[in-house]
């Protein structure tokens, strides 16, 4: 999960990035989780990006990052919990490697 907001530019850099992402982060499926309003998943990754709803990301990120939170940040999750270290800036594919050995 990539927690993000527009107004936030490491996010909008992560989110110019999406394609490469996806692909690096396969056979698992991103989802993007804005803070604000969320931008739309680019037409050729429809089915294969989820999007959270602004407040469902906002109560994620307090609840796993704690108040003051700092954007981007990703989460790995398995039924709704936080089960990988969260990863704090913004992630790029060739870090997706790194991310997940930081889950179990």
């Amino acid at each position: 999960m990539l927690l993000g907001a527009r107004w936030c530019a490491p996010c909008m850099q992560e989110y110019r990035a999406l394609p490469a992402l996806v692909a690096a982060a396969r056979p698992d499926r991103l989802v993007l989780a804005w803070t604000d309003r969320p931008l739309p998943v680019p037409p050729q990754l429809r089915g294969e990006v989820e999007v959270l709803a602004p407040a469902e990301a906002h109560a994620l990120a307090l609840r796993a990052l704690g108040e003051g939170y700092g954007l981007p940040a990703a989460l790995g999750l398995r039924g709704g919990q936080v089960v990988c270290r969260p990863w704090r800036g913004p992630l790029s594919a060739r870090e997706i490697a790194e991310f997940r050995r930081g889950c179990p």
